[in-house]
């Protein structure tokens, strides 16, 4: 083998300029192919997590009849026993109580229909941070008669923190709901349809207000991690008897899966375009390499090197040059990228517009997650070796005596 080596890297050498080139088109694609695959990793690590954070969870459990009607009708007790049971969960983090269902919300002579968020106010602000984006007023107390509303929901209704506002809607059993409440602060959030339409109330006064007791709409269950989804859902539904919709945020959030996959598929063609014309790079030099090489391969074999050997050592030759492509593409773009997921991309205009109406910052994020790295590498080294093919090809058809007389 060390044999092998030797002769790939010497052969690699002989014409060093070709060899550079070759390596520096599969620097270029690694490079821009880690810039591009970091910045989409991390805008869809940031899409689902506030997605999770701020609306599914990891997990919901709720009425089976729920999913289908959201109504408060389809509500679920929160005892004890249940709560004993969800605590079991492996890899629990924290149990949320929700109360989710829709009003009017009414201030003089403006009238808006709102969507009211019964929750935890010191639990959630634990996720949400709320509190750091409150701009008058303020945060919650729990078990206070007080909601929390967007800016742009006070600037409809012409009111603001201390100011009273009146909900109406339908309660559990058809029990009509209506009642007055005091704004207690207002907020802002990098959402449209969050700080325009959804209202927080703690859940006590939520219970209160649509009648339901003891009962909520689901409880929103976040794991120290994602990879725990799969066997949490499972010892949900065995330790409840399947009596209850065990829902992942998968389910819960299809749309936004779907976008994603949109846009990655369209990144997927881009990234395939580099990779073609780095594949293309490699196979020219390669086979150029082979036709300069005809007759030494021919007095080599008719010296007796077996094909097999002379086999090895493009496949080697080839190898040697995707590894140094890659390798260098990915040390040169690491401290790129470790700046930039440090100190992500502010971005304005028509693109900070689409960021906020996904729950997000105007930022492009970018990431250093491993395994982007990895599946870059894999790749590359991937076409490296298809690009192989067509020069052993040519090289299995030499004729030693013809080729030398030639």
């Amino acid at each position: 083998m060390s044999s092998i080596y030797k002769m790939a890297r010497r052969n690699l050498w002989r014409n060093k300029r070709r060899t550079i080139i070759t390596v520096a088109s599969i620097f270029v694609t690694v490079f821009l192919a880690l810039v591009m695959r970091s910045m989409q990793d991390a805008v869809y690590a940031g899409m689902i997590d506030n997605s999770v954070k701020l609306t599914s969870g990891h997990i919901q459990v709720q009425n089976k009849k729920y999913p289908d009607e959201k109504s408060v009708n389809n509500s679920v007790e929160d005892t004890p026993e249940m709560r004993n049971i969800l605590s079991g969960t492996p890899g629990i983090s924290m149990i949320l109580p929700r109360i989710e269902s829709f009003a009017l919300a009414s201030s003089g002579n403006h009238t808006k229909g709102v969507a009211v968020n019964g929750i935890d106010p010191v639990k959630e602000d634990s996720l949400l941070k709320l509190s750091d984006k409150i701009t008058t007023g303020k945060y919650l107390t729990p078990g206070s008669r007080s909601v929390l509303i967007g800016e742009k929901l006070a600037a409809f209704l012409n009111i603001g923190a201390g100011d009273t506002m009146i909900l109406i809607g339908q309660g559990f059993r058809g029990v009509s709901a209506a009642g007055k409440f005091v704004v207690s602060g207002t907020f802002t959030y990098p959402s449209n349809e969050v700080e325009g339409q959804l209202i927080f109330i703690p859940v006590q006064a939520a219970a209160e207000f649509f009648d339901l007791g003891n009962r909520i709409t689901s409880y929103k269950i976040l794991l120290n991690s994602y990879e725990l989804v799969p066997e949490a859902e499972k010892y949900i539904e065995k330790r409840t008897d399947h009596r209850y919709a065990v829902l992942p945020w998968q389910e819960l959030n299809k749309e936004l899966l779907q976008a994603i996959a949109g846009d990655d598929a369209q990144g997927i063609i881009t990234l395939g375009i580099l990779y073609v014309i780095a594949g293309f790079g490699i196979l020219g030099t390669m086979i150029m390499m082979t036709m300069e090489r005809k007759k030494e391969f021919a007095i080599m074999m008719s010296l007796g090197m077996q094909k097999n050997y002379l086999f090895r050592i493009l496949g080697l030759e080839t190898l040697l040059i995707g590894i140094a492509g890659t390798i260098s593409g990915s040390i040169a773009s690491y401290p790129l990228l470790l700046y930039l997921e440090n100190n992500p991309i502010q971005v304005t205009g028509d693109l900070a517009k689409t960021y906020i109406e996904f729950g997000m910052p105007p930022v492009i994020p970018f990431s250093t997650n491993p395994e982007i790295f990895v599946s870059q590498a894999i790749v590359t080294l991937l076409i490296a070796i298809a690009a192989v093919v067509y020069p052993v090809l040519i090289a299995g058809r030499i004729n030693p005596a013809e080729t030398m007389r030639g």
